[in-house]
């Protein structure tokens, strides 16, 4: 999913999984070549991606991942400049 964001939006995304047993729930964000973990971690199964006053280095792709004993789940988005265009007809 991409997501159009300006510089200085805040932006926020949950991120829930119910499992069982219940996941360790995190956000991580690629940098160069690399996933990073970016916020906090929850053992709950529910985590919410912060970013407040966008900068142009918090653009990029993030992915929420949900870890337990059986599977491990993945949720990506795209943070990106710019503004949704419609065409009414």
């Amino acid at each position: 999913m991409t997501v159009f964001v300006s510089l200085d939006d805040d932006f926020y995304e949950n991120c829930e999984a119910r499992r069982h047993p219940p996941p360790v729930v995190e956000w991580r964000k690629m940098e160069g070549d690399s996933w990073v973990r970016v916020g906090k971690v929850s053992t709950h199964g529910n985590v919410e991606l912060e970013i407040s006053g966008l900068e142009e280095q918090d653009l990029g792709n993030y992915s929420c991942v949900a870890t337990n004993s059986h599977s491990v789940k993945q949720h990506f988005i795209i943070l990106q400049l710019g503004k949704l265009s419609f065409l009414v007809s």
